[in-house]
């Protein structure tokens, strides 16, 4: 959990987002902080990638007065956490249950995977890497015709597969707090 201001950090320390009838609190570095659910402008949720894991689960909770709250689904080094990803979750669906029975809430935007900015620069690093990654080894393997060469064209093609899972999750799009895009909390 961070507040957004954080540019790098070798474990993210914080934890712990209370969700009350009214709105939500957590202390970030020993500051306590407390917003309402009337104050809640947009909540991106998107996913970010985990080493060799499905990845981590993202919330970015980004409030009226221009304050943001991420809370990650993974350990408190940004890897994946099967513990912590189970809490996520839970904290998703309950805060977008909260947020779907309250009438003060109709103005808040829900948005699902990356901002169309970094959707567009994961799509070029894509396809810069089928080119590089897919159609290298593929142009290798028959000229040489070489069971190594299969060995790293199969290779390139299972890292490929994952960038592209990444890549299809993440899509941006909206959606609504009764139905929270599943893709983006497994």
């Amino acid at each position: 959990m961070t507040d957004g201001n954080a540019s790098f950090r070798w474990a993210m320390t914080d934890s712990g987002v209370t969700l009350s009838q009214d709105g939500l609190s957590w202390t970030i570095d020993g500051a306590a902080s407390e917003r309402g659910y009337s104050d809640i402008f947009s909540i991106r949720l998107h996913r970010a990638s985990a080493g060799t894991g499905a990845g981590v689960g993202v919330c970015q909770i980004r409030f009226r007065d221009g304050t943001t709250l991420v809370v990650y689904g993974g350990s408190a080094q940004g890897l994946a956490d099967d513990t912590q990803a189970a809490r996520f979750v839970a904290f998703v669906h309950d805060l977008h249950k909260r947020l779907a029975a309250r009438d003060d809430t109709k103005h808040i935007y829900f948005n699902a995977g990356l901002s169309e900015g970094r959707y567009t620069v994961l799509t070029v690093a894509i396809v810069a890497s089928g080119l590089l990654f897919g159609l290298l080894p593929l142009v290798l393997l028959i000229m040489m015709r070489d069971l190594h060469t299969l060995f790293l064209f199969v290779a390139a093609t299972g890292l490929l597969w994952s960038f592209y899972k990444l890549w299809e999750k993440n899509r941006p799009r909206p959606y609504s707090p009764d139905r929270v895009p599943a893709d983006l909390l497994s």
